[in-house]
């Protein structure tokens, strides 16, 4: 999500408001000027004191399913002269009983949004660091989902100020070879090779075999009895014909 809700989904808040803006310099942040961490826009929370508020959204068309090893995301800015006591991100999915569920939650700082059961709400650690743009990341396996359709989500601050910016999903990638770690894990058993190296030595590096969707270890993927190298196709046509559409 960037700019803009995803398509279709439905826009709700208590206590607060869905506010895109392209900048801030309306008090707060140490009278500093605030802008978007990427895109155009960022949407910015009500200044609320000793209560939770927050803004969401849900059952969107434009859904978000994320992978084995997926980390969920969002970029904050909190306040530095009015930080909150407890930052949560929720999700929302559609249940295999057909109702819609928010029981996905993760927070930093005070437990003090007691929603659903301890289960559901999952601590990550303190309040961020205020007065610039960090990155909140949440592993989809720690609130369950994995392979799960996600049709909405909650931007939730108890007390304080924020400004939220772009969020989805994403494919860890600790050692920065353009390979997802959890892919890495799963065909080489480590991290230890690099996008373009060639595992299998059939002429496809490492990154084109992640991108083709094709086995790194295995130098015919498709079965077909032919070597995954690259191709190339050459079209000759006579001089003086038209050209190829």
């Amino acid at each position: 999500m960037e700019d803009a809700t995803p398509h279709g989904g439905y826009e709700g808040y208590d206590g607060d408001s869905w506010n895109w803006i392209a900048s801030w310099h309306g008090g707060g942040w140490g009278g500093n000027w605030v802008y978007p961490h990427s895109g155009s826009y960022m949407h910015m929370t009500a200044l609320v004191t000793n209560t939770w508020h927050q803004h969401y959204f849900q059952s969107a068309t434009a859904v978000m399913r994320p992978n084995t090893g997926d980390v969920l995301y969002a970029y904050i800015n909190l306040d530095s002269d009015s930080p909150p006591a407890e930052v949560m991100l929720q999700w929302f999915v559609t249940d295999e009983n057909g109702y819609g569920s928010w029981e996905q939650r993760a927070y930093w700082g005070g437990n003090l949004i007691d929603w659903g059961s301890e289960a559901t709400r999952h601590y990550m650690g303190p309040v961020p660091t205020a007065g610039s743009w960090l990155r909140l990341e949440v592993p989809a396996s720690l609130v369950g989902l994995e392979g799960k359709i996600i049709q909405g989500m909650g931007f939730t601050l108890y007390g304080g100020r924020a400004a939220w910016d772009r969020a989805g999903k994403l494919a860890p990638d600790m050692d920065g070879d353009g390979l997802p770690d959890s892919w890495e894990l799963q065909y080489f058993g480590n991290l230890n090779q690099t996008g373009t190296g060639d595992y299998d030595g059939d002429g496809v590096n490492n990154l084109q075999e992640y991108q083709y969707g094709t086995d790194p270890g295995n130098q015919d993927s498709d079965g077909d009895g032919v070597i995954d190298q690259p191709f190339r196709v050459f079209i000759t046509r006579p001089i003086g014909s038209s050209p190829i559409p």
